[in-house]
């Protein structure tokens, strides 16, 4: 969970099979931590990619998504649930200090670098 993953047991067992000298109780050694760790930061998107993806949901070039747009874009992607949806918005809103009076818009550069964290 500490990587951003949410994993069923049979998924964290593949992955520390990958790392782990301990292939029966599947235990983890700080040294194969890290190596698990620095093998998903790999598979993860850089910070410049992640806005890309945004600017090209951005036709006016205007840095900025409206919550609708995002939550309609991350209801369409396979795996990504609700509640995940919903704490990103939550922690985008006490970020930028939102009080949610008015329509979320989301200024994804600021957005990506709270997912880089």
């Amino acid at each position: 969970k500490c990587l951003g993953l949410r994993l069923s047991e049979e998924e964290a067992q593949s992955m520390v099979s990958l790392v782990s000298c301990d292939h029966h109780g599947y235990s983890v050694s700080f040294n194969e931590y890290l190596q698990l760790v620095s093998l998903q930061r790999r598979k993860e998107p850089d910070e410049q990619i992640m806005i890309e993806v945004f600017r090209s949901l951005d036709p006016t070039n205007s840095g900025e998504i409206s919550e609708e747009k995002f939550r309609k874009i991350m209801k369409n992607k396979e795996g990504v649930p609700e509640e995940d949806i919903e704490e990103m918005i939550e922690e985008y809103k006490t970020m930028m200090k939102l009080d949610g009076s008015k329509e979320l818009v989301i200024l994804y550069k600021e957005f990506v670098a709270m997912l880089q964290k």
